[in-house]
């Protein structure tokens, strides 16, 4: 539960991109967890698991893991039911999300035993490659899942081909360009705005079915997003051409952050500010880099023509929480230490949501209800998390309130 992963990155206005994923990656994917003994107070780890798990084989450059809402949505449009064997149903999603090995799962609760199963499937075969089980006190059960999540991360590393492992792809970048105005809110008159050249004429049916065209003439069987995606910031002309390769990407991957904010880029600088913020605003869906939000929010707000946009207060250190947080990460391991460096981080930037979460998990873990219920309050106050992982804390939450009478 403690397996963020570390926070780095960067935001240059108009041509920076910061190539994130790699297209040899192996993409991973996790289906929700079977509540075989249908125990409401476990019901959480049904989406918690795969989570989890997820988040500790991300830590590994090497995989691509997929959100578990491109999970969801691929069960739903294929239709998938209990009546579907699990091997089955792991080999369709991960067939319509592109993804080579799906994780499925089921735990279960006898008595006062907890038993976690995981199944690691490879998607092109339909077979079971290995398998992982713990089984243990339900009072010990946060030490179960660090378990099962350790030894299924494991495992899946293991899976790879040789070949394969061996395969590195550098991540591609926009060329540099001018880096954003800086707003000085004590200045007593604002800074220059950038220059914008004449806007042309909106979006036309006629450019729609220009891109549609060409969306249709770059298409090559059996490539991904990250393909289409590298193959325009390769052009970085901000051509239709371009503007087809990330539209297609998007197509393939609709959480594909980055492209959204390439899009947003080339319209703004076509100075049609309505399309782009529409791109604007889908990145900040999607893109979990902080610092790049921030100031994507700002540009945003001058693409709207708002004086001001909402910063942190500048006592504040991002950089600073974040060099602490990333500390207690290379830990992982519970300690008084790891928490030192989580309370560090908030003490220097309140706001930031990672460390609040993974100090409420190790309270939890602890038995600590009261303190784990008030960090886990202030992750759901500022994260920017996808709204079924919140809703996931705030069961935790209810059941910890539940158990602690408040």
């Amino acid at each position: 539960m403690k397996g963020w992963r570390a926070v780095t990155g960067f935001f240059v206005f108009s041509l920076i991109i910061n190539g994130v994923v790699h297209a040899q990656r192996v993409k991973v994917g996790a289906m929700p967890f079977v509540n075989l003994s249908k125990d409401q107070t476990l019901k959480y780890l049904e989406d918690e698991l795969p989570k989890e798990i997820l988040l500790e084989i991300a830590k590994d450059e090497r995989f691509y893991t997929l959100g578990s809402q491109e999970v969801k949505k691929a069960i739903s449009e294929a239709g998938i039911n209990e009546s579907i064997l699990p091997l089955k149903a792991a080999r369709i999603v991960g067939e319509k999300t592109g993804a080579e090995i799906m994780i499925f799962g089921d735990f279960q609760k006898i008595g006062d035993q907890v038993r976690i199963s995981t199944y690691i499937s490879s998607v092109k075969d339909e077979k079971v490659i290995d398998t992982v089980k713990v089984i243990g006190a339900s009072q010990g059960l946060f030490t179960l899942i660090e378990e099962v999540v350790r030894k299924t991360a494991i495992s899946v590393k293991k899976a790879i081909p040789p070949s394969q492992e061996k395969q590195t792809t550098k991540p591609l970048k926009k060329p540099t360009g001018p880096p954003p105005p800086v707003v000085q809110r004590k200045s007593p008159s604002p800074p220059p705005s950038p220059a914008i050249p004449p806007p042309p004429p909106k979006t036309s049916k006629e450019d729609e079915a220009t891109y549609k065209l060409l969306e249709g003439q770059i298409t090559k069987p059996g490539e991904n997003a990250l393909y289409y995606y590298n193959k325009g910031v390769e052009l970085s002309d901000g051509t239709d051409t371009e503007i087809s390769y990330y539209r297609k990407a998007i197509e393939l991957d609709p959480t594909l952050a980055d492209a959204y904010y390439n899009l947003g880029v080339i319209y703004s600088n076509r100075g049609q500010k309505e399309t782009a913020i529409m791109y604007f605003e889908e990145f900040l869906k999607y893109s979990k880099d902080e610092e790049k939000r921030l100031k994507v929010k700002f540009f945003i707000s001058q693409l709207k023509g708002e004086k001001e946009v909402e910063t942190p207060p500048s006592q504040y250190d991002r950089k600073l929480a974040e060099k602490w947080y990333n500390e207690g990460v290379k830990l992982s391991n519970n300690s008084d230490e790891e928490m030192k460096y989580y309370m560090l981080a908030i003490q220097a930037d309140p706001t930031f949501d990672r460390p609040h979460y993974n100090l409420a998990v190790i309270y939890y873990q602890r038995g600590m209800f009261n303190e784990a219920i008030k960090e886990y309050e202030e992750y759901l106050k500022w994260t920017n998390d996808p709204p079924e992982e919140k809703e996931n804390v705030r069961k935790i939450v209810d059941y910890l309130k539940s158990i602690t009478g408040k």
